[in-house]
């Protein structure tokens, strides 16, 4: 069985980020999806009111194939908003996870 890689970053947006700053994540996000192998692109507020370790955003990137992540992480576009993002991230902190899924197109 062949699989797909969901990369899902658990983080805390600044609580005062204004319309324009919230717009250029959102912007970037779908810029992000130019990136051979990202099959979707999300950013949401976590829902989840217990136990979530203070973070109330989740990001989650599917890739086509595992190998498309190994690629994504070393993209140029990829290292850019990564580095742009960061300074809306309280702290600096996040916490990420990767985990195959069955195969998706």
């Amino acid at each position: 069985m062949s699989y797909s890689l969901e990369h899902i970053v658990f983080l805390s947006l600044k609580d005062n980020l204004s319309d324009q700053d919230l717009d250029k994540i959102n912007e970037n996000i779908q810029r992000a999806k130019t990136i051979p192998g990202v099959v979707d692109i999300t950013l949401q507020k976590n829902l989840c009111p217990i136990k979530n370790g203070g973070f109330n955003n989740i990001f989650k990137v599917v890739f086509q194939d595992p190998t498309d992540y190994e690629n994504f992480k070393t993209h140029p576009l990829h290292l850019e908003l990564s580095s742009s993002f960061m300074k809306f991230i309280v702290d600096g902190n996040f916490i990420i996870g990767d985990y195959l899924i069955p195969k998706v197109n």
